[in-house]
């Protein structure tokens, strides 16, 4: 696990097992992921999802799981949260793809300007893989004064 990691991502996991590695690969693409930690949360999945995550969690140092009774998604993100050394946290479902460059972008932002949110929206793409809605980032800086 990275020392105090800039970014934490946090992923509730329940029964995904047909998209949990794609999501997990999506944010293999982005530079710099190797600084991140991104920790896996299991809501007591029936299916292989736990043992996907624990898989991802044996090859790459900067990936924890936590395995949880099935409580809910927001149960499982304040565990995440609980166990999160970032700075940031990054809330991503499990059934997401993660855009690299969107992340890249959002990580340099993390490092080289003095922001306290970055919100952006997604980009929803239906099965046959055709966008349905696409938006853009928004920045959001809060000054001390």
């Amino acid at each position: 696990m990275p020392d105090n990691p800039s970014l934490s991502v946090i992923i509730p996991v329940f029964n995904v097992e047909n998209y949990l590695s794609k999501c997990i690969e999506s944010l293999f693409k982005t530079s710099g992921i190797e600084e991140v930690e991104i920790i896996l949360i299991d809501d007591g999945s029936t299916d292989g999802s736990a043992v996907i995550a624990d898989d991802y969690s044996k090859k790459h140092g900067y990936i924890s799981v936590i395995h949880n009774k099935n409580t809910g998604p927001s149960v499982s993100r304040n565990a995440g949260l609980s166990r999160a050394n970032g700075k940031y946290i990054f809330f991503c479902d499990s059934d997401d793809i993660v855009d690299s460059d969107m992340l890249s972008s959002v990580m340099k932002l993390m490092k080289t300007e003095d922001v306290d949110i970055v919100l952006w929206n997604t980009m929803l793409i239906d099965s046959n893989g055709a966008v349905i809605e696409d938006d853009h980032c928004y920045q959001y800086r809060h000054d001390d004064d």
